[in-house]
């Protein structure tokens, strides 16, 4: 019969392309009120970002009214481990001209105060 193995060949394809599209993991952000950060939330699995959108909405935004909501790839977030700290976030000892006692006080007249 060959009507039976077009239909098969077809269902095959369609089959195909489905199983191609895997849910890959979102991050999910959410800004609360205009004026704060982005925070984030959990995250979704979803074969692409408008899916991966959706499932954010029904997941995350349920109670209050946020101002945005983001979503982002797992493996597009690159992180900072503790055992990488130092290299980034070293400490600010040596650099003195970061705090506000490095300067000198300005007099009345715009000048240094001696």
């Amino acid at each position: 019969m060959p009507s039976e193995r077009i239909v098969t060949r077809v269902v095959t394809r369609v089959v195909t392309r489905v199983v191609t599209r895997v849910a890959a993991p979102w991050e999910v952000f959410i800004r609360p009120r205009r004026g704060l950060a982005h925070q984030h939330v959990g995250s979704v699995h979803a074969a692409d970002a408008a899916m991966a959108l959706a499932n954010a909405r029904d997941l995350y935004t349920r109670r209050g009214d946020p101002a945005s909501l983001w979503v982002v790839r797992s493996d597009a977030v690159h992180a900072v481990s503790p055992s990488e700290k130092d290299p980034y976030f070293s400490s600010a000892a040596d650099k003195p001209y970061r705090y506000p006692e490095h300067y000198l006080a300005l007099n009345e007249e715009g000048g240094h105060a001696d």
